[in-house]
Order: structure tokens, then C-alpha cells, then sequence
């Protein structure tokens, strides 16, 4: 299912399959564009049944600022309160250099590709 955004916000694939729930952004993650995400991410937590996983699949991703971090890692602790895993699959150079830079890198289960 595609969610398009307002004006320069990216669009929002989320996609279930089996178990695993993947969100998909696309474009610039930033403070104009994380409600939105957050929203993607929460909903994708709460599906009926729940998803075993969740991966939020980067590797459309130009852009990442603190907001977007923030809104990973509010989807990581709601995921854990709910004893699902979330990761990260194919990010971009600039998101891993961000956690890298932030020092959250650790605490996030990243994966090289994309699961599907």
C-alpha cells in the first residue's frame, strides 16, 4: 500500500507478509516528514495479528535527520513493549554515518538487503 505524503514528503510503502511487517520511506526523513513516518511505523506495530517483525527497509532513503532518528528509535522501544523485534535492512551511507555519529548503531539489528 502506497501513503503519500504532503508536499516534499516522501511516500510510504507498507507492506505485510507472513510475520513480517516492512515500511518502506522513501525521499528526505526529517522534521517536516517524521509524523508522518511515525505514523507508518505505529501502524505497521499494530496490525492485527501482530506482525513477529518489523523492518523498515531504508534503501529508498536519501535523507535522514535527528527527527527521522527519533522516530526509530520510538518505533524500537514500542516494539520491544510489545516483544517485537524491528530492524533496519539496506540503509544508505548518510543513515548509518547518522548512527554512527549518534552512537546508536548498537541498538538497532541492521541487515545488509532488504528482506523482500
Amino acid at each position: 500500500m502506497q501513503q503519500d505524503g504532503e508536499a516534499g514528503a516522501p511516500g510510504i510503502e507498507v507492506e505485510t507478509r507472513g510475520g513480517t511487517a516492512v515500511v518502506r520511506p522513501f525521499g528526505d526523513l526529517d522534521r517536516g516528514t517524521a509524523p508522518l513516518f511515525r505514523r507508518a511505523l505505529w501502524a505497521a506495530l499494530a496490525r492485527d495479528p501482530l506482525p513477529t517483525d518489523v523492518v523498515v527497509d531504508l534503501q529508498h532513503l536519501d535523507f535522514c535527520d535527528s527527527a527521522g532518528l527519533n522516530a526509530l528509535l520510538e518505533a524500537r522501544t514500542a516494539a520491544a513493549e510489545v516483544r517485537r523485534a524491528l530492524y533496519l535492512a539496506a540503509p544508505r551511507d548518510q543513515v548509518l554515518r547518522l548512527l554512527e555519529l549518534t552512537g546508536t548503531t548498537r541498538l538497532f539489528l541492521i541487515e545488509p538487503a532488504p528482506p523482500f
